[in-house]
């Protein structure tokens, strides 16, 4: 857990000191995106996000320990978190739009699948990944523009 909310925060600091949210074509403003918060929060809150990721897929270690056949749960949070740290490289730093949207719908997909997986193992884990879902859900909306 640890590792992950250590690589997330410098992802998020290297994102913040490179101040990619404010500057370069094509970047989100509040002109444009009202809702979105200011860049700080949305880097605090993907951290506390991939913490509850490192919590639940060590949660999910101890439940399937000495289960040689665990199916495909223990992959599927790793999967989601890639996704998650991912996502500023696949929106070239924000600046695609389509990209993101599509990037915030797999995320939702992503983790509300995760979230239905886990219901039976572990309902906490479940209700902490729903945080995921329903973040995932808000920046869907809030970064979306309906066409003119």
């Amino acid at each position: 857990m640890l590792g992950a909310v250590g690589l997330a925060a410098g992802v998020n600091g290297l994102l913040f000191a490179l101040d990619l949210r404010t500057g370069g074509q094509g970047q989100r403003s509040r002109d444009e995106f009202p809702l979105l918060p200011p860049a700080w929060v949305i880097g605090a809150v993907w951290t506390v996000l991939v913490a509850l990721m490192g919590y639940v897929q060590a949660r999910v270690r101890e439940r399937l320990k000495g289960q040689p056949h665990a199916g495909s749960l223990p992959w599927l949070l790793p999967l989601l978190f890639l996704n998650c740290l991912l996502y500023p490289a696949y929106t070239a730093g924000f600046t695609q739009e389509a990209v993101g949207v599509a990037g915030n719908l797999l995320t939702l997909a992503l983790s509300a699948f995760v979230a239905g997986r886990l219901y039976a193992l572990t309902r906490l884990g479940s209700c902490l990944i729903g945080v995921v879902v329903a973040w995932s859900a808000f920046a869907s909306f809030a970064t979306y523009r309906l066409p003119a």
